[in-house]
């Protein structure tokens, strides 16, 4: 014989709570038995009534307090209701959705940035982040899905490694040799015709900064 209720551990929603643990207005149920508020009080809402005493264990950590001021278990079924009947509920994206996005991603900067300067692929992969990071947004409050992105932040971020690299160096290799030379040179002194011999330097490939003489 099957049991008339069934816990269904499915279709998992995400709960935009009010706020931490006392932002819903509660009345302590002895004060409404002894002391009856006004009727317009209570008029057209709906009354949860549960016990809030930590000792009886029926509290929640919460993002708002963590383990420090728990929520009530009777308060967090308000903040549901209150969120399914404002249609606020967040729904997590399929699992594949998250694979998707990344691939998505990591095909268009494929395709877009190897005809492009290292500049403007920087540029490129900035507007990239930011446009990943309008699409959750949009999806998050204007759908209610939730979409791990993660993972596809982490293609354009890691694409701009190599292409920054790639970046001209401000100062011509000519003109730094030239003011390493002339600072470095001495004057005068038994030195000074030791230093007059000619001088090869070996900066890297493309950038002249750490300058060394070889005599």
């Amino acid at each position: 014989e099957a049991l008339p209720y069934v816990n269904v551990r499915d279709q998992y929603r995400a709960i935009p709570l009010i706020g931490g643990a006392g932002s819903l207005q509660s009345y302590s149920f002895a004060e409404v038995i002894t002391q009856p508020p006004a009727p317009e009080r209570f008029r057209g809402k709906t009354v949860f009534v549960g016990a809030t005493a930590a000792g009886f264990g029926d509290i929640l950590p919460t993002p708002f307090s963590g383990l420090s001021r728990p929520m009530a278990g009777v308060e967090f079924h308000a903040n549901v209701f209150s969120a399914r009947t404002q249609g606020l509920l967040i729904r997590p994206a399929p699992e594949w959705a998250s694979a998707l996005l990344s691939l998505t991603t990591i095909l268009i900067l494929a395709l877009a940035l190897p005809p492009m300067r290292p500049a403007r692929t920087l540029l490129a992969c900035a507007a990239a982040l930011v446009g990943l990071v309008g699409l959750y947004l949009f999806m998050l409050l204007a759908l209610k899905w939730w979409i791990p992105l993660a993972n596809a932040l982490l293609v354009p971020l890691l694409a701009t490694l190599p292409e920054a690299r790639k970046l001209p160096c401000p100062h011509p290799r000519e003109e730094t040799q030239r003011n390493f030379w002339s600072t470095f040179k001495p004057s005068s002194g038994p030195l000074a015709g030791f230093y007059s011999r000619r001088t090869r330097f070996f900066p890297p490939a493309d950038c002249p900064w750490p300058m060394f003489p070889l005599i």
